[in-house]
């Protein structure tokens, strides 16, 4: 039986982070996963003492089946959920099971919620992960992870997290070679030294190069938002580079893939941009008989294919 396990997004720097973080502090064996595939992973775990989530939020389609897994998890082990996305209903009903902890915070990414909760058995350099995570994630004016920036030189934190960011990206869904970074990072190596890192950023560097010429000339402009299919593209990138190229306040990309039913969308926020993007996304995917969710500037949805432009249409009116 291995006594510590680890569950963690698969798709940046704050799952991975976070990941590495709970492995350096604990030995964990770890899994990453996707938001569409977290329940089936938490399904597949059925012997340890301790198990962390990470970076995994919750929507209105997934909470129900994450506390029926969670419950029969708790049966045999102490469950920590540690994430930083909106707040589900029901979720902090279970804060005081004494085999249930959920550290919450939509004021830091989870990496630094994970730092902060590991705090006194980890080496002080491992607060680097934290600088990537809140870098990438748009939070590093968070309570915890600004302290922490503010002990590194932002020049050398830009180059590492984006570098471990695009490396992250072109890598995709190859969970086995993002297991080995998490590995890496929990070693507390700087991402440019773990092997083939900066060769798998500079493809992608590439691939972005190629993508700003699609979106001037394929993404569709609409009152308030700016959308593109990303197909073979990463959905998070694709959608903030319409933002910024179409100089809109909300940028979207989707990816319809030919053996799914579903539509896969990602969203991303200017920084000034006032409303709640996880909310605005989590209820129009809900109302479409799919889930979503993120945090203000950031979300991402699972939708049917066939609600796809009711989904578009009906975002004029939320944003």
């Amino acid at each position: 039986m291995h006594q510590t396990i680890c569950i963690s997004h698969s798709s940046d720097v704050d799952g991975l982070a976070s990941a590495a973080l709970v492995k350096c502090a604990t030995k964990a064996e770890v899994y990453l996963t996707s938001y569409g595939n977290f329940i089936d992973t938490l399904k597949a775990i059925s012997d340890a003492s301790e198990v962390y989530i990470c970076d995994l939020g919750l929507s209105l389609g997934t909470i129900q089946p994450f506390f029926e897994e969670v419950n029969r998890i708790r049966r045999f082990a102490k469950v920590t959920y540690i994430d930083h996305h909106q707040k589900v209903k029901g979720l902090f009903n279970y804060k005081s099971a004494s085999d249930l902890k959920v550290v919450h915070s939509l004021k830091d990414c989870t990496a630094a919620l994970t730092y902060n909760y590991f705090k006194c058995v980890l080496p002080k350099e491992a607060s680097i992960l934290v600088a990537y995570a809140a870098l990438t994630d748009y939070l590093e004016e968070g309570p915890i992870a600004s302290k922490i920036l503010a002990l590194y030189d932002r020049i050398h934190l830009y180059y590492e997290a984006s570098t471990l960011s695009y490396a992250i990206e072109q890598l995709g869904d190859m969970l086995k070679k993002l297991s080995i970074l998490v590995e890496e990072l929990s070693r507390l190596k700087y991402p440019h030294e773990i092997e083939s890192v900066v060769e798998y950023a500079s493809e992608h560097a590439r691939r972005v190069s190629e993508f700003m010429k699609k979106v001037k000339k394929d993404a569709k402009v609409g009152r308030k938002y700016a959308y593109i299919d990303a197909s073979d593209f990463p959905k998070g990138t694709a959608a903030n580079l319409v933002r910024c190229l179409l100089e809109v306040p909300v940028g979207l990309s989707y990816t319809v893939k030919r053996d799914s039913d579903f539509v896969e969308l990602s969203l991303r926020a200017s920084s000034n941009y006032t409303k709640d993007l996880g909310s605005i996304t989590q209820r129009l995917a809900s109302k479409l008989g799919g889930f979503g969710g993120g945090h203000s500037k950031a979300s991402g949805a699972r939708i049917p294919k066939d609600s796809l432009q009711q989904f578009l249409k009906a975002l004029e009116d939320f944003l």
